[in-house]
């Protein structure tokens, strides 16, 4: 069986009775963890803690594919947290599939079946893509884990996603004191330490926040620091940068400098393969427009 990290950059760790759990920032935004295995068999029993109290979920995919529209509440006991519970997967007849399991608010114990069901660890894995950003990859109130473009967008392209944001950064803006920005050594050293395919960046909004006073050459500055560092820590990486604010939404004219500064770091970045300007709906491979 392959453990992944759902889609957190933290690594999984296993705490003192066996739980194998993965969060960073809070209990609220990252708390996801999933498993994958090929499977033959017919049922087979997940061993898991709920966190946070109603708020726990399972997405089963088999096969690539999921087994439902969206993941779904446990059947019973989903109001009580840091419980442990079995919950049953059973396939029509005996099946020979890749199952991946999508853990959201749980931590993750076991998988138990009877004599004559059979599972063996993922040899093969997906092109792996970090997720580097703001709120738009961290997440915010009222939007769901799995509807995250931190989530969703490595999901929908089939690779293995980690998921690095930090609500209110950018590339100067470290937004509290417990946070960092995009430039800090210890993010990037996370990013390099997930060994990505791809690093898909998306930020500047929040240097352009109210009540910041970067200038447009100190963020592009930024912004081309991080892209250097990132060559030298992730050499094999291909990134993506999303400079945008509020898609389809202009920034103020007094702030567009900046958004453009990073644009013109991106461009003079050698491993950057292509930038989205979610605001003009355009797409800017190496070539151009």
């Amino acid at each position: 069986m392959t453990l992944r990290n759902g889609g957190s950059y933290a690594a999984l760790t296993q705490n003192s009775v066996g739980y194998w759990q993965s969060k960073i920032n809070n209990a609220v935004t990252s708390p996801e963890v999933s498993v994958e295995f090929d499977w033959a068999g017919t049922e087979f029993a997940l061993g898991i803690r709920n966190i946070i109290a109603g708020a726990t979920r399972l997405w089963v995919w088999i096969d690539g594919i999921p087994a439902t529209a969206a993941p779904v509440a446990y059947a019973d006991g989903s109001s009580t947290a840091g419980q442990l519970y079995w919950l049953r997967v059973v396939f029509a007849a005996a099946t020979v599939a890749r199952v991946r399991i999508w853990m959201f608010n749980s931590d993750f114990s076991r998988i138990s079946y009877a004599p004559g069901n059979h599972m063996q660890p993922v040899v093969a894995s997906a092109p792996r893509m970090f997720m580097l950003g703001d709120s738009w990859i961290d997440g915010a109130a009222g939007v769901e884990h799995w509807d995250l473009s931190g989530h969703l967008i490595p999901r929908l392209l089939g690779m293995e996603g980690f998921r690095g944001g930090q609500g209110g950064t950018g590339y100067m803006n470290p937004a509290t004191s417990t946070k960092r920005a995009f430039t800090d050594a210890d993010r990037l050293t996370r990013v390099a330490a997930a060994n990505p395919d791809y690093i898909y960046i998306h930020g500047v909004q929040n240097d352009y926040a109210p009540g910041t006073s970067y200038t447009a050459s100190d963020v592009g500055a930024a912004a081309a620091s991080v892209f250097s560092q990132l060559a030298s820590l992730a050499p094999n990486a291909k990134l993506i940068l999303n400079p945008s604010s509020n898609l389809g939404v202009t920034p103020p004219a007094d702030q567009e400098p900046k958004r453009a500064a990073v644009l013109a770091a991106g461009v003079a970045a050698p491993n950057i393969i292509g930038m989205i300007d979610a605001n003009t709906d355009t797409i800017y491979g190496r070539g151009g427009q």
